[in-house]
């Protein structure tokens, strides 16, 4: 199967929802260039391709405070559901 480049941005939005619900930071803090920077990064189209419990329990695991990298999500994510 082959993902796409980008992610839909509805769910890249639910993405950000999530990173924000994770990190305890407020949805409004963010402008839209913010946002648009959090969608266009490389990591979020296997983080939209992953079921939100799995990522809520990888963002759980790896959270240091309110800092959650894309990349140690994504990582905690191929750990908690390794691909076959």
């Amino acid at each position: 199967m082959i993902r796409p480049a980008v992610c839909a941005p509805s769910r890249a939005d639910e993405i950000f929802e999530l990173w924000c619900l994770l990190t305890g930071y407020d949805r409004a803090l963010f402008d839209e260039l913010d946002v648009e920077s959090f969608r266009g990064r490389p990591e979020m189209a296997d983080l939209a391709a992953t079921p939100d419990a799995v990522l809520r329990d990888a963002g759980e695991a790896v959270r240091r405070g309110r800092s959650l990298p894309l990349e140690r999500w994504l990582g905690a994510v191929r750990i908690v559901r390794p691909s076959r």
